[in-house]
């Protein structure tokens, strides 16, 4: 019974499973096993069935069972057959390859698709739709290609200076089979495939460039780019030679550019300064274009012209003046005049400059203003601190602020009897070490006392010009910022003449520190000596203000500040605080308030005067050496050194 309904399954299973493509079931019959055993006395029939399902695919599977009864001749009890291997075909690499099949397996197919851009021949017939190939069958397949095009043209510059060669390519196309694994019915597939053109030889682009009779240089290098792209490109073969200009005379700048940290950097120079190196002229020279015609020389440009600031001597540009260095194309000059279009903040650093300086704003917190000529603010000078060499005109009003016109003179002024002193003394010093050194030069130890000479007679006969030295060299008066020539005789006495190094000095050491003398003191007096700075503001309020000239407010007037004078003081409103100090003459329109504020006016000399259009109590006048603290208010109040008859102001 078992038999029949393994027969009955062997020969329906094997169909219906594998036209579904599941694969197969192989069925195998054992022999019952002997009674008594664990597994017999579980069997019904004594037979067991086992069932394997195999990964195949149906067609293999139906080759290798060709009959359904047929089977059961070697299910039972045998060992299967092997199954034959079909024909298959491939594309590898874009070319179609073929297996044969073994005896009982089936030929590979080929399916050619319909598409006008691949034809497939078989013994010089085209073949299409499905064919039975094997390694014997002569195939030759044609894919349709069209090739790449280059065209070339060339464009000439508006200049006639280059000649551009254009490369235009038009890639071309065609088709290839796309690589498959092998199989039996196999569908070919393509895909389209882009042609690049071919390399040009580079013979063929020189002939190019002699054909079209340029002259100039040929590019060897863009010609080689153009040869081997591959897209539409264009390069620069041929290049003519321009005409060169003539160049003017051009200076080379020696002076720096300014590298400071600062918002505002001007760059100073003072007179007898090289500024530029001047460099010779260049003729111009003509050009020719890539058609072989001649370009004529172009115009010169108008070099940098010198000011009168400036002078060439020597193949350099020398600064005929201190001040601003202006170096531009057009220009080079030294100015006299720094003009600053803005306020002026600490942000600024310090503005220092050797001429005059212009604010077009205002002077505001904690910044510096120095100038050796006169400065001008059109705004008002805020906490901050402006030192004049000339005069100074502040527009508006000066808040707690140091303000002083013509500092260098009042400095220099302050200096003059000790710089006087130090020179006189310095011929005495020159004189006796003279003597002491000829005298010295007759001992044998001479090598060993000279040098010490000057030491010794610092310390003995002349200890006060040492002291004067030194208090000259500690920049009481802030000279060193400056004044060169100051600096340098300070760091001459401090380097040389101070410590050990004092007891090793020469001769010359000695002229070099008395001729210096000599020369500084020629410009202090000068300096001294120079016009009075006046100073104008509009008020004046928690500040102190100094000119060696007059000092005018034309405005409210002055609070709590003190104004000291060279000349005369003239203040139109009211003084309510500090005091005035002029030296010829002093007019107030109001001094003083009702409340008793404490103010002085004093005139230093004798033929002085001051007045005074409404004079309140507590207040102090000085003329000379006359001097009056008044109780009540007085008006128009006209106070000179001598009082008038009657003994009252």
């Amino acid at each position: 019974m078992l038999a029949h309904v393994l027969r009955a399954i062997s020969h329906w299973f094997p169909r219906s499973w594998e036209g579904r493509g599941a694969g197969r079931f192989l069925w195998v019959l054992h022999p019952p096993r002997q009674a008594g055993t664990a597994a017999a006395d579980g069997m019904r029939g004594g037979g067991q069935i086992v069932a394997e399902r195999t990964r195949a695919g149906a067609a293999e599977g139906a080759a290798a069972y060709p009959g359904t009864g047929a089977g059961m001749d070697w299910m039972e009890g045998s060992t299967p057959p092997p199954r034959p291997r079909h024909g298959a075909v491939w594309v590898q690499q874009g070319q179609i390859r073929v297996s044969d099949p073994e005896a009982g397996g089936m030929f590979a197919v080929l399916r050619i698709p319909e598409d006008e851009r691949l034809t497939v021949w078989v013994d010089g017939v085209r073949a299409r739709g499905e064919i039975v190939v094997d390694t014997r069958t002569p195939l030759l397949v044609r894919m349709k290609t069209e090739p790449a095009r280059v065209s070339y043209s060339w464009k000439v510059a508006p200049d006639g200076l280059s000649a551009t060669l254009c490369k235009q390519v038009t890639r071309g196309r065609t088709v290839r089979l796309v690589d498959t694994p092998p199989m039996r019915v196999l569908a070919l597939r393509m895909e389209e495939v882009s042609l690049a053109p071919p390399p040009t030889p580079m013979e063929e682009m020189l002939a190019r460039v002699r054909d079209a009779g340029w002259v100039g240089e040929v590019d060897a290098a863009a010609l080689g780019e153009l040869a081997q792209a591959e897209e539409t490109t264009e390069r620069v073969v041929v290049r003519g030679q321009a005409a060169r200009r003539p160049e003017p005379e051009r200076y080379r700048r020696l002076i720096p550019e300014p590298t400071g940290r600062a918002r505002l950097d001007v760059t100073t120079v003072s007179a007898g300064t090289p500024v530029a190196e001047v460099i010779p002229p260049l003729p111009g020279v003509p050009g020719r274009d890539v058609h072989g015609r001649e370009i004529p020389i172009p115009p010169a440009v108008r070099g940098p012209v010198l000011g009168d600031g400036v002078t060439v001597v020597q193949d350099r540009v020398v600064a005929l003046r201190s001040g601003r260095l202006v170096f531009g194309p057009n220009r080079i000059d030294v100015h006299r005049e720094l003009v600053i279009e803005r306020d002026v903040t600490a942000e600024d650093g310090p503005v220092v400059f050797d001429g005059a300086i212009t604010v077009r704003g205002s002077v505001l917190d904690g910044a510096t203003v120095r100038a050796q000529g006169d400065v001008t603010v059109e705004g008002g000078v805020l906490r901050a601190l402006v030192l004049a060499g000339g005069s100074v005109d502040v527009a508006g009003h000066i808040v707690g602020s140091r303000v002083f016109a013509g500092h260098e003179a009042s400095a220099y002024d302050a200096i003059l009897p000790l710089v006087r002193d130090i020179a006189s003394t310095l011929l005495n010093f020159q004189r006796d070490c003279s003597i002491l050194v000829e005298n010295a030069a007759k001992r044998p130890d001479a090598p060993r006392i000279i040098p010490r000479i000057p030491d010794l007679l610092l310390q003995g006969r002349y200890t006060l010009l040492a002291a004067s030295l030194q208090v000259f060299a500690d920049d009481v008066h802030q000279l060193s910022e400056w004044d060169e020539h100051y600096r340098r005789l300070a760091r001459m006495w401090t380097q040389r003449w101070t410590g050990l190094a004092r007891t090793r000095l020469a001769p010359e050491d000695v002229l070099a520190l008395v001729q210096g003398f000599q020369d500084y003191l020629e410009q202090v007096e000068r300096a001294a000596q120079a016009p009075e700075a006046h100073l104008t503001a509009s008020s004046v309020a928690s500040s102190t203000v100094h000119a060696t000239g007059d000092v005018v407010i034309h405005g409210a007037g002055v609070f709590t500040s003190g104004v000291e004078s060279g000349g005369s003081v003239e203040i139109q409103g009211c003084v309510r605080g500090g005091f005035i100090h002029a030296e010829r003459a002093a007019h107030i329109g109001e001094l003083g308030s009702e409340f008793g504020v404490e103010c002085s006016v004093r005139v230093r000399r004798a033929d002085g005067r001051i007045r005074v259009g409404t004079r309140h109590p507590q207040t102090t006048l000085v003329c000379g050496q006359r001097r009056d603290r008044n109780l009540v208010t007085q008006h128009r109040v006209d106070f000179v050194s001598r009082p008038a008859e009657g003994g009252c102001p």
